[in-house]
């Protein structure tokens, strides 16, 4: 194994040291606080990880760890880079300590820390061997038979006391032999008899009270179990029943109720909307026989009116005119008897005496009589004429209009036109009669059809209710329902019974069936512990008053005997309390309730102290061979420290033969060295010099057998600062033939005699020197950086 390569970036103010690759003998030198310390420090950091900083002292100088890597050839085919491979001591599968121990000399101290432990490590590691188990398994046989190393039994409070019980158990025995011989003396066995007697009543009577109660219990349980499960069964069955409601009874009742209804109505409808269509065929074939006759009185109307029109006008004019004219007639009249008178007096006049006179009024009154009987024919005597002809031609015209027996009369055009014209009126009063009878058939049809049509649409609405219904409930008919709504409701007679006598049995916490339930569950629950209790038990509640009656007439006669033996079990009971605090973890509790207990605490006793007394011999016993086995073990170690093996040659060589071999003492578990003149000493008898040479020959044959035979490097701290100039070459010469045989050795110094040892060395190439370089605190920015360290082979 060899330190291939190492480098620090950066540790505290150590700055960069650079790429460092030691060879077999490399020298970090340089004067006090140039930092080798430091670099010392880092190294070990990057090799054994972070637990170093708990195995020595003084090296948590720098609070951070170093920033740097190292490389380690731990053979040919295994090379590791620290500190990625964690630490240096579990690749070697050494403890830290050991570790250390073997490959470092730090602050110039070259003693083994804790020397007996790390030879223990060392010879368990060397031989497969295992020391501190042993050790350990001494002190647990130890602890568990309670003594102590010098085999007595231990007294400390975590062993229980165990010596002053064992002695007390002795005094125990005494006393309980005394106590029991005074009792039998006293009889007082005789009367703990009849006690025991009674009290074996008591408890059979007990027992037996225990076992009725059990059984009213366990049937009380069973009662309210087959319950509340019938209780579940018809609440699941309600629930099956849910649907099956009086209300839903009521609506399927009126939903069916409803359809008969509609069905009724819509039949009546039905054969009312029949006689309405009837109806109305009549009503229109009236009231097209109304508009026909109207059309056709209308037409004879119109003809009438279009040929007697004409007429009537002509003869209302006519009669108008001859009103005028007759107006004049009498007058016309008058004249013209005035002018006949005037006339004939004028002609008589002529005849009897003619006179111009008589002329004249002759000419005159002829004049006259002429003129208004011309005026008399015009006016009144043409008009009539022409009036009757007029009438003629009017009752021609009426002839086809008049009835047979009905003849021409005055005013006839008048009430014949108004008899037309009564008759188209009623003719078309008919016709709107019938019109308005039609349309009120009409109207009442169309309402019976919107009502048909409403029914048709509440029957769907009500068959769609129905089959709703149906499908809730899951029944076709009513009568169904109804049977399943009977069966509903005789649950629920059978479930408020079953709810009646829960309650009684148990109580309740609710007005609710349901949220009584999870109650009677808790109060079964609280029973359930009774379900197998007391088999083939019937509850008897005579025999339970029976047993209540017994029971107290027995504690009553055990009292008294009691009481007559009140002396003797106080007694029994102080024997029985320091029985059990001697005997407190042997076996169960020791109960002294009657003499013949009294044998059975002394023979507990007895065993006790008798096992106690085997554990320590058997105890005693192992220890022994335990301690025979590991010095034979510990005589192992004796292989590495004859005369002829590497520790004492090595030793022997440093020493210029002063010294001539290194033994191991196995009872001290440490080193002894051979003076030549035959004494024996210790490492502290020996001068500071000889002290480091021997330690550093120890763990240069230990690390070779650790390190199977292979070499290794050692990490170096002014090693031999004790050591004047002779024996300083001395070591450094060993130092240099040790890494000819290939251990590789990495000193630190700041001894001018050190380098001046091996300067010749350094010369030729056989040391590599690296010079180191005072640490820089707080550089400015513009210094210029250089390594720490300076190589030169």
């Amino acid at each position: 194994m060899k330190l291939v390569e190492f480098q620090i970036h950066h540790y505290g103010p150590l700055e960069a040291t650079g790429k460092v690759r030691p060879g077999r003998f490399v020298l970090f030198w340089g004067s006090n606080e140039d930092g080798k310390t430091l670099l010392l420090d880092a190294l070990l950091r990057l090799l054994f990880g972070k637990q170093v900083v708990r195995e020595m002292r003084d090296i948590e100088r720098v609070a951070e760890p170093p920033d740097g890597y190292a490389v380690v050839e731990l053979n040919e085919d295994t090379v590791v880079r620290f500190p990625d491979a964690g630490s240096l001591a579990n690749q070697l599968n050494l403890p830290l300590a050991d570790c250390l121990n073997l490959l470092v000399i730090r602050n110039s101290d070259l003693a083994l820390a804790e020397e007996s432990r790390f030879f223990d490590h060392v010879r368990d590691r060397l031989f497969n061997l295992n020391s501190a188990r042993i050790e350990k398994l001494q002190s647990e046989i130890l602890r568990l038979a309670r003594i102590t190393a010098t085999g007595k039994f231990s007294n400390r409070e975590e062993d229980g006391k165990l010596k002053e019980r064992l002695e007390r158990a002795q005094d125990l025995v005494a006393k309980l032999e005394d106590f029991a011989g005074n009792a039998r003396a006293r009889q007082l066995d005789r009367a703990e008899l009849l006690l025991v007697e009674k009290q074996e009543q008591l408890a059979a009577l007990q027992e037996e009270q225990k076992q009725m109660e059990a059984a009213r219990q366990r049937e009380r349980f069973e009662q309210g179990h087959r319950l509340l499960e019938q209780a579940k069964q018809n609440l699941k069955k309600l629930e099956e029943l849910a649907a099956f409601t009086e209300q839903g009874y009521r609506r399927w009742e009126t939903v069916e109720q409803d359809l008969r209804r509609l069905d009724q109505e819509r039949q009546r409808l039905q054969e009312q909307i029949a006689v309405s269509q009837d109806s109305l065929k009549e009503l229109r074939e009236k009231l097209s026989e109304a508009e026909t006759r109207l059309r056709r009185l209308e037409k004879e109307e119109q003809a009438l009116e279009k040929a007697l029109k004409p007429l009537a006008d002509q003869k209302n004019l006519l009669e108008t005119q001859l009103a005028s004219a007759l107006a004049w007639k009498r007058p016309l009249q008058g004249l013209m008897g005035a002018g006949g008178v005037v006339a004939l007096l004028g002609l008589a006049g002529l005849l009897l005496r003619p006179s111009s006179l008589a002329q004249w009024c002759t000419a005159g009154g002829g004049l006259l009589l002429l003129a208004t009987t011309l005026v008399y024919l015009i006016q009144l005597v043409r008009p009539q004429r022409r009036l009757r002809t007029l009438e003629v031609e009017i009752e021609q015209t009426l002839r086809p209009y008049l009835e047979e027996t009905e003849a021409y009369q005055p005013g006839l055009v008048e009430r014949l036109l108004r008899r037309q014209q009564e008759r188209v009126e009623a003719a078309r009063a008919a016709r709107i009669s019938a019109e308005s009878r039609l349309r009120a058939e009409e109207a009442l049809l169309q309402e019976r059809e919107a009502r048909l049509r409403d029914i048709a649409s509440e029957e769907q609405q009500r068959r769609a209710d129905l089959l709703q219904l149906q499908r809730e409930s899951g029944v076709k008919t009513s009568e169904a329902f109804f049977g399943r709504l009977r069966e509903r409701q005789a649950l629920e007679m059978a479930l408020q019974k079953i709810a009646a006598r829960l309650q009684e049995k148990f109580g309740t916490t609710s007005e609710q069936l349901e949220e009584n339930l999870p109650f009677w569950e808790q109060q079964l629950g609280r029973l359930s512990a009774y379900r197998e209790a007391a088999p083939g038990v019937r509850y008897d509640e005579g025999r339970e008053k029976a047993i209540d009656r017994d029971l107290e007439q027995l504690r009553s006669d055990i009292q008294a005997l009691q009481d007559g033996l009140a002396g003797y079990r106080d007694q029994l009971r102080r024997l029985e309390r320091d029985c059990q605090n001697v005997l407190r973890d042997f076996g169960e509790a020791l109960l002294l309730r009657s003499l013949s207990d009294v044998q059975a605490a002394i023979d507990r006793l007895q065993a006790f102290c008798r096992k106690h007394q085997q554990q320590r011999q058997a105890a005693e016993l192992a220890c022994r061979l335990l301690s025979r086995i590991r010095e034979q073990e510990k005589e192992k170690l004796q292989a590495l420290f004859g005369p002829d093996q590497l520790l004492a040659r090595t030793f022997r060589e440093i020493t210029g033969g002063l010294y001539t071999s290194v033994v191991y003492d196995v009872a001290q578990n440490g080193i002894q060295v051979l003076r030549r003149d035959g004494a024996r000493l210790l490492p502290k008898q020996l001068s500071g010099g000889t002290y480091d040479q021997l330690y550093f020959a120890v763990r240069v044959a230990l690390a070779q057998k650790l390190l199977a035979e292979q070499t290794g490097f050692f990490l170096l701290d002014d090693p031999f600062l004790k050591s004047d100039s002779r024996r300083l070459a001395q070591q450094l010469q060993m130092l240099l033939r040790l890494a000819e045989q290939g251990w590789q050795i990495v000193y630190f110094s700041a001894k001018k005699e050190v380098r001046e040892q091996l300067a010749r060395a350094i010369q030729d190439g056989t040391v590599q020197l690296i010079e180191t370089q005072p640490p820089r605190f707080k550089q400015p920015q513009s210094a210029s950086k250089s390594s720490p360290v300076s190589g030169q082979a």
